[in-house]
């Protein structure tokens, strides 16, 4: 007895068929992510913010000298300084040099003291300048962190996803 082989493979029209099947459900799912890269890009910010805000506090404890987290809202920057020599200085390294925000999102910062200063400054035992921050992108999410009392760390309070 003979036996035949049979050749077992996709027919052109199948493989036209499937792509077009995988094209069809892209189409569908893209319009989901259409805002998942600049919603990442805010969250990245503020979780940078997050870490400088750390880091002046750790620093303002480590070294007993007076720290800030300062920001300039016109230019949409933040950095850390120090408390010496009378008056305060950039820290050294990636902290002490303006990091700017995407240009896309906006910051204000409301201390609870009201003096209108934009910056939030911590002690050397470690206590802060109870304050609100809030980021503002233009597609209209916001995300606002705060502390509420001096030996309260800035903390997410809300993430509004917007329009």
């Amino acid at each position: 007895m003979k036996r035949t082989r049979t050749a077992s493979a996709f027919t052109l029209i199948e493989l036209v068929l499937v792509l077009a099947l995988i094209a069809m459900l892209l189409a569908a799912v893209a319009p989901r992510f259409n805002g998942f890269g600049r919603g990442q890009r805010l969250n990245n910010t503020v979780e940078s913010f997050l870490a400088a805000s750390r880091f002046a506090r750790a620093q303002a404890i480590a070294t007993a000298m007076p720290h800030r987290l300062e920001t300039d809202l016109a230019e949409g920057t933040y950095w850390v300084s120090r408390f010496e020599a009378q008056t305060f200085q950039p820290v050294d390294g990636a902290w002490g040099r303006p990091t700017p925000l995407p240009n896309d999102v906006d910051i204000d910062v409301e201390r609870i003291d009201d003096t209108g200063l934009t910056v939030i400054d911590y002690a050397a035992n470690g206590s802060a300048t109870p304050a609100t921050v809030t980021f503002t992108a233009q597609w209209g999410q916001s995300v606002q962190i705060s502390s509420t009392g001096l030996a309260d760390p800035l903390r997410r309070v809300s993430n509004d996803r917007g329009q």
